[in-house]
């Protein structure tokens, strides 16, 4: 049974200290003065508040073509705001991660080798890099947060309405980290988008282990291929199922996704075994944030998260949305621990971008209960 007001205020100061985080940030690089960050920030609170308390279940309705019109009069104008910053200008490398590595597999220049704009590596496995094969024909990866940001919308929308998809749309548009992902064209929000997307579909089409073991686990592993984190979701959605499988199905759900997600990296390994264990190979660079004792924490929290929510698919985004943050304020404050480094969060030492991996499901959430 959830508290809907108790939920809705834990999410809606979630997301609210996300954002404060993002606006202090980068504020910080424009002046130092703390009276001037704290007006802005209070400012954008209050913003907030003010709009969601304007929208109300019983003055607002969203058709369909309503929605969609309105959804795409913002993204050409963010599609225009991105496009106003020159890429080669900015301090974040995700795009050039992705849209070099292709420029090197077109070359027949091993992929994983390309250096990016800022000249680090890219850290996506290889069927993140597939899915924006289409966007780098267009020359600009950046697009993608458009595409799955309509994806994710739509399947909210076919479970629930689109005046739920509206809100979570408003509430996007209201985020300062989802604007800064656009304009930086990251991919990290993205591949979440695109997670609970996929994850609001089995939940439409009711898919379960049992009898789509096959398709599931080919799912899981093909998804497991674009970043490490993006099954944290499935595992908390099928966790309590999985454990009640008879243990020859567990066997085969486990290896099925571990042989789909290894082959994804077979080519890899056949091209050049030396450069896919090098220095800055992608496993490295997308665990080297992590601390392996932190799972002492993560593993019983993500039992407890798993076994709570009790086919409850609102108490299921409340809970993976809670995970997916602390997870990262674990790693960080873990690493600021390490390093006796307390100031560095406001530093590039720490991209808090990171916390944009739970903002789709706090903000679905969010939207959910606000319209109930």
């Amino acid at each position: 049974m959830i508290n809907k007001n108790i939920h809705y205020l834990v999410l809606l100061i979630v997301y609210l200290v996300i954002n404060v985080l993002f606006i202090s940030k980068y504020t910080m690089r424009i002046t130092d003065n703390p009276l001037i960050i704290i007006f802005i920030c209070s400012l954008y609170i209050l913003s907030v508040i003010f709009v969601l308390f304007k929208v109300n279940k019983n003055t607002i309705k969203i058709s369909s073509h309503h929605f969609w019109i309105t959804f795409i009069f913002i993204t050409t104008i963010l599609i225009v705001l991105q496009y106003s910053v020159d890429p080669l200008s900015l301090k974040v490398d995700r795009w050039s991660a992705i849209h070099n590595w292709w420029n090197n597999l077109i070359c027949l220049v091993y992929p994983y080798s390309a250096h990016t704009h800022l000249d680090g590596y890219g850290s996506p496995f290889p069927v993140w890099q597939l899915i924006h094969f289409p966007f780098y024909l267009m020359n600009n990866v950046g697009l993608s947060i458009f595409f799955f940001t309509g994806l994710f919308l739509y399947y909210l929308a076919q479970w629930k309405n689109y005046t739920i998809s509206f809100i979570a749309l408003v509430l996007l548009l209201l985020s300062p980290s989802f604007v800064y992902e656009v304009i930086v064209r990251s991919d990290l929000i993205s591949n979440f988008l695109l997670v609970l997307a996929i994850i609001i579909f089995l939940i439409i089409h009711e898919l379960n282990l049992n009898r789509n073991t096959l398709l599931l686990s080919l799912l899981f592993g093909l998804l497991l291929s674009t970043r490490l984190s993006a099954i944290i979701p499935f595992i908390i959605y099928y966790f309590n199922e999985y454990i009640h499988l008879k243990l020859k199905k567990q066997i085969i759900v486990f290896s099925s996704i571990l042989v789909i997600f290894l082959i994804t990296f077979i080519w890899l390994f056949i091209w050049d075994s030396d450069l896919f264990f090098f220095e800055y190979n992608p496993f490295v660079l997308q665990t080297r944030q992590g601390n392996t004792i932190d799972f002492v924490l993560f593993i019983p929290l993500g039992i407890f998260v798993s076994l709570s929510w009790k086919n409850n698919p609102l108490l299921f985004l409340y809970n993976t949305g809670l995970y997916l943050l602390v997870f990262v304020c674990i790693t960080f404050i873990h690493n600021m621990i390490i390093q006796n480094d307390f100031d560095a969060l406001f530093s590039s030492k720490y991209d808090i971008s990171y916390f944009n991996m739970g903002l789709p499901f706090i903000i679905t959430a969010l939207s959910i209960i606000k319209y109930k």
